[in-house]
């Protein structure tokens, strides 16, 4: 029996590779008015790459306020996609759009503001409490289809730990203790097999059943509730960034199980995309560039983890750089407050009129 479990375990990392490696502490996390972020200036890990938060309470290099002039700054605004989970800072694409971006207009500058299980309504209310201050020139809302959820199921009590992370895992599983989890998710055939029946209890979820009826084009995008208050919410930030004269880019990223499908046929991308455009939120659908890749799959963390890989990372940042490095080439003195120039793949907004919003 231990032989035989040993020539599985062999033969998954020859032809998976092997799983990602996990160290404690993993990142911790401290409470908010909006739920929940990182705790500033922590060297931890994500899985087995190295974390640092800076005095903001996010991943990656800490900015200057008030801005400096001269600079234009970006910020990534999403959840455990945009963070990086499982791959270094220097992986992510908020880091190589800022490397892109700098070798156009020397003065861009990227910042990170994303946390894993974050969702729309809390990347609203953290722009409008907390990201404004931050004094963005533009931000870049990574959507993912799991943000799809109510107000209500993001109002959730947050959990945390003793070690200080949030807790999301169901009441009975808590009595595990994450550092045996670390140990055991070390095993290529412990993690496929966990992950096979973790899919499995989600799926008996009636929020998992949402997803998967999304996925299948089963259900009335239009009159859905979780899809209306999505909307909603994307016109409540689009409001707010307005205000302020932010410019705003909701880009869609996909999920792996997306490729499991004909090219374009998952409704949900096109309705979102049709109601952006409808109501002057410029949009940019990354499943189009992650198609044109030989194995998209390559582009996560597959077949360990639905997270992006490294090269997931760097395709996300070249569209991103494409798009976002138009508006610096339309704009060379910085940023236009009127008259915004359209850039390719990316119309600019519609003017909105009075009570729209």
């Amino acid at each position: 029996m231990g032989l035989s479990l040993l020539v599985i375990e062999m033969c998954l990392r020859l032809l998976y590779g092997a799983p990602p490696s996990w160290r404690t502490p993993q990142v911790k996390h401290q409470l908010t008015n909006y739920g929940y972020k990182f705790v500033p200036h922590q060297a931890t890990y994500t899985g087995g790459s190295p974390v640092s938060t800076n005095a903001h309470g996010f991943r990656g290099p800490g900015w200057v306020l008030p801005k400096p002039s001269g600079t234009f700054r970006v910020m990534v605004l999403g959840d455990s996609l945009s963070f990086g989970t499982l791959v270094g800072y220097e992986d992510t694409f908020a880091a190589r759009l800022q490397q892109g971006l700098r070798a156009r207009a020397p003065g861009a500058e990227v910042i990170l503001t994303a946390a894993g299980g974050w969702d729309t309504a809390q990347e609203v209310a953290f722009l409008e409490q907390e990201g404004v201050e931050y004094q963005p020139d533009a931000v870049v809302l990574a959507f993912y289809y799991n943000d799809y959820r109510l107000p209500a199921e993001s109002a959730r009590p947050v959990r945390l730990m003793p070690e200080g992370r949030v807790d999301e895992r169901p009441a009975w599983m808590r009595w595990v203790p994450y550092r045996f989890v670390y140990t055991v998710k070390r095993s290529a055939l412990v993690t496929l097999l966990r992950n096979r029946f973790a899919n499995f209890l989600a799926g008996r979820t009636a929020q998992q059943d949402f997803y998967h009826a999304l996925m299948e084009n089963q259900l009335e995008l239009e009159r859905e509730e979780r899809i209306v208050a999505v909307h909603q919410m994307l016109t409540r930030m689009e409001a707010i960034c307005d205000a302020r004269g932010v410019r705003l880019l909701v880009a869609h990223l996909p999920p792996i199980n997306l490729f499991r499908y004909p090219r374009g046929s998952r409704a949900y991308v096109a309705h979102l995309e049709r109601f952006c455009r409808e109501h002057g939120l410029q949009f940019l659908d990354l499943s189009d560039r992650f198609w044109r890749e030989r194995k998209p799959d390559a582009l996560y963390l597959y077949p360990w983890d639905a997270h992006l890989s490294p090269r997931g990372h760097a395709v996300v940042a070249e569209e991103l750089t494409r798009v976002l490095g138009g508006w610096f080439d339309a704009a060379p003195q910085g940023w236009p407050a009127e008259g915004r120039a359209p850039v390719a793949g990316v119309p600019p907004p519609r003017a909105a009129s009075a009570g729209t919003r």
